[in-house]
């Protein structure tokens, strides 16, 4: 305790299991999630449908914006810690990020070098204007990269919207992502039982993995007999096993970085904020990308 209240500053640090394990009923069973914690998932998951229903100007929208909660989270975090940050150049390196991805994933790939040395530039003046020594590297590269892990991999879903047929084939890649997510959760609250990774979040199970694997497939079976187009049931199989490995890692990349972190405040969201609901989709979104991509040349 001692050494985690000079770590953190003072504040209480506490695992990322306990910030995210369901609360149990007198059966010893894990309790669903309470009414308003749904009501927002269900708030947020209208809201997705309809962005990408109304096409990619309002799906970028959108991503931009959960995007940018996202990084703000990872910024506060690491100012929890002590240290010195320049948010708002990060805030805008990612919007340039997403402007270039609008024009597709070429463009952003060529792009995403010169964004990253102009936020590092930028950053690194803001420290000099400040006449801080202290902390100016780590903090130049806290907001150069966090700018570019969330930037970068939130917009390839809008680069999967502007690909052909972009409407199914985002709409296959939110239905794997959405409902293993969902699956996941259901299998770790109800049959929890052996660890995944204690050391990282001991409220990961092998249950749930099984459950969002399981979930990922069923979503690929359904993309891949209704979503028509591009989408075959072939190539839906094919991405789907790519989503059933790359959004676990997603998770346990969230799970590590909030038992390390000092506790957060509880959000409508949950403990784990807008970053805990988009993890998944972070991580397999490039991943989603480029398989398509060399499955319809």
């Amino acid at each position: 305790r001692a050494r985690d209240a000079r770590r953190g500053g003072g504040a209480e640090r506490v695992p990322f299991g306990a910030m995210t394990e369901p609360t149990q009923q007198p059966d010893g069973r894990a309790s669903l999630p309470d009414t308003r914690t749904a009501a927002a998932a269900a708030l947020f998951a209208g809201a997705a449908a309809l962005a990408l229903a109304l096409g990619p100007v309002a799906l970028t929208v959108f991503v931009f914006a959960l995007a940018i909660t996202a990084a703000g989270e990872l910024y506060r975090i690491v100012r929890r810690g002590g240290g010195a940050l320049v948010p708002l150049v990060g805030f805008a390196g990612i919007a340039a990020l997403f402007a270039l991805a609008y024009d597709g994933a070429e463009t952003l790939l060529g792009g995403a070098p010169a964004v990253a040395a102009a936020v590092a530039a930028v950053a690194l003046v803001v420290f000099v204007l400040r006449g801080r020594i202290e902390g100016a590297l780590p903090g130049v590269a806290a907001t150069t990269g966090i700018a570019l892990a969330v930037g970068v991999l939130g917009a390839f879903v809008v680069a999967l919207r502007r690909v052909d047929g972009g409407f199914r084939v985002t709409l296959a890649f939110a239905l794997m992502v959405a409902i293993g997510d969902v699956t996941a959760s259901l299998a770790g609250r109800r049959f929890a039982r052996r660890p995944l990774a204690a050391s990282i979040g001991p409220s990961k199970t092998w249950e749930g993995l099984a459950g969002g694997t399981v979930g990922v497939f069923a979503a690929a079976a359904i993309a891949g007999a209704l979503a028509g187009g591009p989408v075959t049931m072939s190539r839906a199989l094919v991405l789907g096993t790519l989503v059933a490995i790359a959004a676990p890692l997603g998770d346990l990349s969230t799970a590590m970085i909030m038992r390390d972190a000092p506790r957060p405040r509880m959000d409508v969201f949950g403990r784990g904020g807008i970053l805990d609901r988009i993890d998944a989709l972070l991580f397999a979104a490039p991943i989603f990308y480029f398989a398509y991509r060399a499955m319809v040349r």
